[in-house]
């Protein structure tokens, strides 16, 4: 009979134990019974202890990062061997994707061969670094949360033996790392790792707040350096990322980023790769604006099955950017892999080409909400903004429920994208999804909005300001600077109330009939009915 059950083995390689130990406290904090082999099996019989607690325990959790498969074509290796027995054993088997490991990378492809090939069949959970705990809440609430079949052996007592050991020791190691380092030099020795991996998971739990240490940008840059300083790719993108960005008490040095980013980057660091990329794509760092050079970056990393490169490539090919002829086909091809690898932002261009029935797919709202879905399901706002709107229409074949909506829309609205603010300030303006008419609050979630440069939230926070609605001070002065400012962002609503103003000669603009009837034209040329009801008020075709 099938039943749930909350034991689980950890299977991952020493260079990746920190990590690993993350996983083990997670787990054992919300009551699993959790083998790792955390300190190493001294004496006894090894591999009847760890055969043993891999039959005994119903869940098999394997930690894959890009260097995890490098020794699985020795026979004798013992990462193979448990996933060997694994599979052997029917356990339920969620390997975790860690550090950008895809298994469409080389090594991958390489390794997964014989008895290593049904790995690829099991359903991977990515585990982002910035994401870790709503990726163990998906581990705990979806992938161990199912009913078991296969049989689980009574373990020796040896084995049990050694299960215990080991888990006090990683609770030991779990209590050492929730200890801060100290910041200040001292007269003893230097506190914490000198590895550089180990830096870097510091650096990663400062950062985050993560493992019983309060959240601190500036130990994390810390941590980062020492690893940067050893050459170590990850540090290198990392401490490349918060000089970008001018944190953890660092000075903002796009140049000094770019120059990090191409060290890694030639390490072959798939991250790195993508981040170099993106600046030739935009010309940041003191690069040159390049769209074709970062087309090269990101199709290396896309090369080898890194999911953020095949997104970005699959967008440069969907708009027919960086020297590449436009192909929608190509784009969906490179989204689908992406997206199947569960990367968020694929999912939703995926879901977007389904919707608008692009790139050779039929058009097919379910299949669009779907992807919609998936995305949402990880916290990423766009797809949280896509499934809110579905919700609110009925669209997608989803019934019309729009406090669904309202919380999807907070929801990515909390976490400042735009469009869900514009969408969120609509439902409170109209009073709709159970909110109680809230001019004020729509108002100020079309400022945040509009001050992303957002040009419809510009056009809503004009139309307040002109007529003095959502407690604002009513001044068709500063209403003209928020159409001109969505006006120049090419926005037809924005071109056409600008138009209005020179009509009646509002806002401080001279009465000028010629420019208001240029601007309505122009408008109206971009489907605004508002604009042609203008035109067709004042008699001009």
């Amino acid at each position: 009979m099938a039943r749930t059950e909350k034991t689980v083995f950890i299977s991952y390689r020493r260079v990746d134990r920190w990590p690993a130990l993350a996983v083990f406290k997670d787990l054992t904090q919300h009551g699993y019974d959790v083998f790792i082999d955390y300190d190493g099996i001294a004496s006894g019989d090894f591999e009847r202890a760890i055969v043993d607690n891999i039959r005994s325990h119903a869940h098999f959790v394997l930690l894959l990062t890009p260097s995890a498969l490098e020794r699985c074509n020795e026979p004798d290796d013992w990462l193979r061997r448990e996933v060997e027995i694994a599979i052997e054993s029917g356990r339920n088997i969620v390997p975790l994707l860690l550090d950008g490991f895809t298994f469409a990378a080389p090594i991958a492809v390489q390794r997964l061969q014989g008895s290593l090939a049904p790995l690829r069949r099991y359903q991977a959970m990515n585990v982002p670094t910035d994401f870790f705990d709503a990726a163990m809440d998906r581990l705990r609430t979806k992938r161990l949360a199912v009913a078991i079949e296969a049989v689980l052996h009574p373990p020796s007592v040896h084995a049990r033996q050694v299960a215990q050991e080991q888990r006090e020791a990683a609770s030991e190691g779990v209590e050492r790392t929730e200890t801060p380092v100290p910041s200040k030099p001292s007269s003893s020795p230097p506190s914490g790792p000198t590895d550089a991996t180990a830096q870097v998971t510091l650096g990663d739990d400062y950062r985050l707040g993560r493992r019983g240490l309060a959240r601190d940008n500036v130990e994390a840059a810390k941590w980062y350096r020492k690893a940067a300083d050893q050459g170590n790719a990850s540090a290198q993108v990392s401490l490349g990322y918060m000089i970008a960005n001018g944190r953890g008490g660092l000075a903002k040095d796009e140049a000094k980023a770019a120059d990090l980013y191409r060290k890694a980057a030639d390490q072959g660091n798939s991250q790195a790769q993508v981040n170099l990329g993106f600046m030739f794509e935009r010309g940041l760092g003191g690069l040159p604006k390049d769209e074709a050079k970062a087309v090269e970056w990101y199709r290396i990393a896309a090369d080898k099955g890194y999911a953020p490169a095949q997104t970005n490539l699959g967008v440069m090919y969907e708009k027919g950017r960086g020297g590449l002829a436009k192909d929608g086909a190509k784009a969906v091809d490179l989204y689908r892999k992406a997206a199947d690898q569960g990367n968020a932002q694929a999912q939703v261009n995926l879901g977007i080409m389904f919707e608008d029935g692009s790139g050779g797919l039929e058009q097919d709202a379910v299949e669009a909400t779907e992807w919609y879905r998936k995305a949402a399901d990880q916290g990423h706002a766009h797809g949280q903004t896509n499934l809110g709107i579905n919700y609110a229409d009925g669209l997608g074949g989803l019934e019309k429920d729009e406090a669904k909506a309202v919380e999807l829309y907070r929801k990515a609205a909390d976490q400042g994208y735009a469009q869900a603010q514009i969408n969120l300030g609509l439902m409170y303006e109209e009073a709709k999804g159970g909110l109680a008419k809230d001019e004020a609050k729509a108002a100020e979630l079309y400022r945040k909005a509009a001050d992303q440069g957002n040009a419809s939230a510009q056009v809503n926070l004009g139309v307040m300001i002109e007529l003095g609605e959502g407690g604002l001070v009513k001044d068709a002065a500063k209403a003209v600077e928020w159409y001109r400012k969505a006006a120049a962002r090419d926005n037809a609503a924005g071109k056409a109330y600008l138009a209005e103003m020179y009509e009646r000669g509002a806002g401080g603009l001279p009465e000028d009939p010629g420019e208001a009837i240029r601007l309505y034209r122009v408008a109206a040329v971009q489907g605004n009915d508002y604009a042609r009801a203008a035109l067709k008020r004042l008699g001009v075709d």
